[in-house]
């Protein structure tokens, strides 16, 4: 049976730190992943600062 691979883009990523809309199909899918793969270094360094205000990271996840 092939792996599951997961191509995440920064929006996506994000929201695998931050509970927003979205959150929950994204944490099914990396459960699922054998690999998870994204070009989002960049990109999603915008997209935290957004993300946080929003909503917190979650003590959880954070490192």
């Amino acid at each position: 049976m092939p792996a599951d691979i997961a191509y995440l883009d920064a929006s996506a990523l994000v929201k695998r730190y931050v509970a927003e809309p979205g959150t929950e199909a994204v944490q099914a899918l990396l459960a699922r992943a054998a690999v998870v793969g994204t070009a989002a270094r960049t990109s999603g360094l915008g997209a935290w600062p957004e993300a946080c205000a929003r909503n917190p990271i979650s003590p959880e996840v954070q490192p």
